[in-house]
C-alpha cells in the first residue's frame, strides 16, 4: 500500500495509506446535502482549471457523492451549497435495469468542520469566500 501526503500552504493536513480505487476530491458542494434515512447524497462541483491559451475557466466536473452514518450526518449538519470540502471516496458503479449509476462513496473528509466553527483545512477561507464575492482560491473559480 502507498502512503499519500497532502499539504496546504506547506502545512501537512493529511497523511494516510492510499487504498486501491480511491479518489481524493476538493470542490464545492453544488446543492444542499440531501438525507434519505441514514444515507446522505450531495454533488461536488470540481474545477478543471483554467485554459492556458484562452485564460477562461474550463467547465467544471460534477461528482455524485454518497456518505453513510455518522460521517454523512456530520456533512449534512455542517455543509451547505457553496461550501468547500476535501473528500476521500471510493468509486462505485451499479447497473439496475439497463441504467448505470456511478458515483463516490465518501469515506473520509479532510478537515471536517463542526457546528459552531468555521475552521477547516483552508484556515477559514470558506467563511471569507461567503462574505466576499471575490474568491482568492485560483483552483476553484466557483
Amino acid at each position: 500500500m502507498r502512503k499519500i501526503k497532502i499539504f496546504n500552504d506547506d502545512k501537512l493536513i493529511y497523511e494516510r495509506n492510499l487504498a486501491v480505487n480511491t479518489a481524493i476530491m476538493r470542490g464545492r458542494i453544488h446543492k444542499n446535502v440531501e438525507k434519505f434515512g441514514s444515507t446522505y447524497h450531495f454533488t461536488l462541483k470540481l474545477s478543471n482549471g483554467m485554459d492556458e491559451k484562452t485564460g477562461q475557466w474550463r467547465n467544471p466536473t460534477y461528482a455524485d457523492c454518497t456518505a453513510f452514518g455518522e460521517l454523512g450526518e456530520q456533512i449534512y449538519i455542517n455543509y451547505c451549497s457553496g461550501d468547500e470540502i476535501f473528500a476521500i471516496g471510493k468509486f462505485y458503479s451499479n447497473k439496475t435495469e439497463d441504467k448505470v449509476y456511478k458515483g463516490f462513496n465518501v469515506r473520509e473528509v479532510i478537515g471536517l468542520k463542526t457546528v459552531g466553527t468555521q475552521e477547516t483545512f483552508t484556515d477559514n477561507k470558506s467563511q471569507q469566500n461567503k462574505e466576499n464575492t471575490e474568491f482568492e482560491d485560483d483552483d476553484l473559480p466557483f
